[in-house]
């Protein structure tokens, strides 16, 4: 018959939680070049427009990586309410040159240069993965009409140009989160889990990758108005347009710098196999010590119950080692009858490489054969026989003490 002494309930174990921070940066708007040329063409008087566009955008995300078993070693990830970070941070360089070509005077020259900061910034909860709440960010700086140049150049004694310009900008930028790479598995939706093979030691290192896909749009508008003042005529504008400058309109896939995830586990340790108790004399009891060792940073924590139908016991039918320390029960064999016995202890531990240990037992109850009193005088009732009858009566006696052992050992 089998028999097995466990607890009816499974036990379910986990790692403590290990803050996870994301952090990257997209340049959307590297080494971004504009030139407008000389407009309006033809014009005695004309500006030209050179931009220069540099910064991007910057992702902050944190939360917690778990892990949980058995089944099997399961991952996933939590994020903090609000402690998703996302900024669009641009620096918009402008330079105007003014040509000249009135009444014989020509001249090309630069005017002035100018840097324009483009900033936003918006809060979110992570991590923007699909079927999440949210799934994508949004910053824009897109900034009310402002006045970039009011120049003015004397050209001779009495004649003087001027140019004013009006800058309309419409700088944005997008992030949404496209999946998280940990270890060798993928979470591609919100609030997926990944599965780890257990390793054989107290601790999991996890390369943790997040990828997300960034958008970046950056329009601009100049609006130049130039003109002239003559004394003693006064002033009066020469043109007056718009340029547009449409710089960037870019969407790509970008992955984070890697950060390291390591989780603690529990390392049990239990060097025994097998045991045998050997020969144990009926109504006898025998121990053996099973030692039940701590190798990892968690506590090893465990159940032993008895798979057989041989009289061996353990207590207690627990254990609990903390790190780097032993733990033990002790295994008892007590035979009520004759002959060899075997079972298994069956440990389930919260080591999640080793879930289950099998230790068999063995051992063999025996006890001493006693002789039974034969009388003194033994009758017959028979008439005695010729020949010498004390030697013919030993004969008999020795004949049934063999009888009898035969007896018993079958």
């Amino acid at each position: 018959m089998l028999v097995l002494l466990l607890a009816s309930t499974a036990l379910a174990y986990e790692s403590p939680a290990q803050n996870v921070l994301f952090e990257d940066e997209a340049n959307l708007y590297e080494s971004i070049t504009y030139d407008s040329g000389w407009l309006p063409s033809g014009s005695p008087v004309a500006v030209a427009f050179r931009i220069n566009a540099e910064g991007g955008a910057f992702v902050e995300m944190e939360g917690e990586s778990w892990m949980e078993w058995p089944p099997v070693l399961t991952q996933g990830f939590t994020p903090y309410d609000e402690a998703g970070w996302f900024a669009l941070d641009t620096e918009l360089g402008t330079s105007v040159d003014m040509k000249i070509d009135i009444w014989g005077y020509y001249n090309e020259f630069a005017l002035a240069e100018t840097g324009t900061p483009f900033f936003a910034e918006t809060t979110f909860t992570p991590w923007l993965l699909p079927d999440g709440e949210v799934t994508v960010v949004e910053a824009a700086a897109s900034g009310d009409t402002t006045e970039l140049f009011n120049l003015s150049y004397a050209i001779v004694a009495g004649i003087e140009v001027y140019l004013t310009t009006q800058l309309r900008p419409d700088a944005a930028a997008s992030f949404q989160g496209l999946r998280v790479t940990t270890g060798n598995e993928v979470i591609d939706i919100d609030g997926g889990t990944a599965v780890h093979p257990a390793p054989s030691t107290g601790r999991i290192d996890l390369d943790t990758v997040f990828t997300g896909l960034y958008g970046g749009v950056l329009d601009l508008v100049f609006v130049p108005t130039f003109g002239a003042c003559i004394s003693p005529f006064g002033c009066y504008d020469v043109a007056s347009f718009d340029i547009a400058a449409p710089l960037v309109d870019t969407a790509f896939e970008q992955d984070f710098p890697a950060v390291l995830v390591s989780h603690p586990l529990p390392q049990a340790d239990i060097d025994v196999t097998d045991y045998d108790f050997g020969d144990v004399e009926v109504g006898q009891i025998a121990t053996f010590e099973l030692p039940v060792a701590s190798l990892g940073d968690l506590p090893v924590e465990g159940e032993i119950g008895i798979l057989g139908a041989g009289e061996f016991r353990v207590f207690p039918d627990v254990v609990f080692a903390q790190g780097d320390t032993v733990d033990g029960v002790t295994v008892t064999f007590a035979p009520t009858f004759t002959g060899p016995q075997e079972a298994e202890l069956l440990i389930t531990t919260s080591d999640p490489a080793h879930p289950e240990i099998r230790v068999l037992v063995t051992g063999n109850g025996w006890e001493e054969d006693k002789l039974e009193t034969i009388p003194s005088e033994v009758g017959c009732g028979c008439t005695s026989a010729p020949g010498p009858q004390p030697l013919a009566w030993l004969g008999a006696l020795i004949g049934l003490v063999a009888l009898r052992r035969r007896s018993r050992r079958g």
